[in-house]
């Protein structure tokens, strides 16, 4: 694990998976991380690379030939080496090697700057080809954000926390086959602000909003916190709790897409898939800020 703090924020990160372990507001003393629990999700964050989501079958092609990959890709599954730490920045990297080609038969430059800078949590996660062919990939983030809730037994209460998007958005929602694999699309109704609750994630096991703006919005939670989200040009949005218990909700910057539920196996075919030539590099900023 290593820390950064700059005296309003402490943030811890996990060499294993590259993930946030806290994000800690030190001025008003409160964790905003989810902490994982038994009785939901385990886990607090997720760097989602080379893939977002599940594939088909749990496999893929390059060339014909048939990778098998777990959800999310390598990241979740790897440990990062730290090559940059000051009092209030951190990198970690995670490179190809056998076991990585194996799976994925590219070789990357991977790494995932957290910095701070006031009340903001700026991460950038940076790719870099050093193949001699073309790669193909994708990549997003994954954090849990603790809200309150109300214990109701078998089901928690997430009530009065919601997304602020400032203006009315009017986005397609994903839908899902068994909660996995796309099956297509369906036009939501225009909002501006939307309730993360229990019902919604059992009505839907995973929001996939595409064909609006998600570059900025905020999250209110029902205690008056809010946290600002600045995603850049993310073209989906996830969101994800599980659909019972555990006082958080996932916001999720997809820069790609799971599989569909009738996919096309070869990675460069893949709808939504990222693309980067040799010796090029590709860099996505996203940021959190705590609002005052």
């Amino acid at each position: 694990m290593k820390s950064i703090s700059n005296g309003k924020l402490q943030v811890v990160v996990d060499e294993e998976g590259g993930t946030l372990d806290s994000f800690f507001d030190i001025t008003e003393g409160r964790e905003l991380l989810w902490q994982g629990s038994s009785d939901s999700w385990t886990d607090k964050d997720v760097i989602l690379f080379p893939f977002v989501g599940r594939l088909k079958d749990g496999y893929y092609t390059v060339d014909g030939k048939r990778y098998e990959m777990n959800i999310h890709g390598l990241s979740d599954y790897s440990t990062f080496q730290v090559t940059e730490h000051t009092q209030d920045s951190v990198t970690l990297r995670l490179t190809y090697d056998e076991a990585t080609l194996a799976r994925y038969p590219y070789k990357f430059d991977f790494s995932v700057t957290r910095k701070l800078d006031g009340d903001t949590l700026v991460t950038t996660m940076t790719v870099t080809n050093v193949d001699d062919k073309t790669m193909y990939f994708g990549l997003g983030a994954h954090p849990a954000i603790a809200l309150p809730c109300v214990d109701m037994g078998e089901i928690d209460d997430l009530s009065g926390n919601y997304l602020d998007f400032g203006s009315p958005i009017e986005p397609y929602n994903l839908t899902l086959q068994d909660g996995k694999f796309i099956l297509g699309r369906e036009k939501w109704n225009k909002f501006s602000k939307l309730s993360l609750t229990k019902e919604l994630m059992r009505q839907y096991p995973t929001v996939i909003l595409t064909g609006a703006d998600f570059s900025h919005f905020t999250l209110v939670r029902k205690d008056g916190v809010s946290i600002i989200f600045d995603l850049g040009a993310t073209p989906n949005l996830g969101l994800w709790s599980w659909e019972n218990k555990g006082g958080y909700y996932c916001i999720e910057p997809w820069l790609a897409l799971p599989d569909y539920a009738e996919p096309e196996r070869e990675l460069s075919k893949k709808i939504g898939i990222m693309s980067l030539q040799p010796q090029q590099t590709y860099s996505y900023r996203w940021s959190m800020t705590v609002g005052r």
